[in-house]
């Protein structure tokens, strides 16, 4: 993945570091985002060895659902996630001018 993330992408990691292992639906709740948006989004971050993802051993019969993939950052997913989260808000901070101003206001 390239230096630059989607806004999504960036959620996902931000969830991801506030709640070290989770199942998808936990994922998009906490960032805000559809299942639909979230899955190719843990796929390409578990491509990449950002999350690594394992199933649950479970009887689906016996628990009334099918089992549960949970995720969770890897030390190079979680020094990433760091990174990328503190860049994204240092540009997103308004800038200042001499007087300490924000600009644009």
């Amino acid at each position: 993945m390239g230096a630059t993330l989607s806004f999504q992408t960036l959620r996902v990691l931000a969830a991801l570091l506030r709640q070290p292992e989770a199942y998808g639906l936990e994922i998009a709740s906490e960032a805000g985002l559809k299942s639909g948006s979230l899955y190719p989004i843990l796929h390409r971050l578990e491509a990449i060895g950002w999350i690594s993802g394992r199933r649950e051993e479970i009887d689906e019969a016996a628990a009334g659902r099918r089992r549960r993939c949970y995720y969770k950052l890897t030390e190079v997913g979680r020094g990433e996630a760091f990174g990328l989260l503190g860049a994204a808000r240092e540009a997103l901070r308004p800038s200042r001018n001499r007087q300490g101003r924000a600009v644009g206001t």
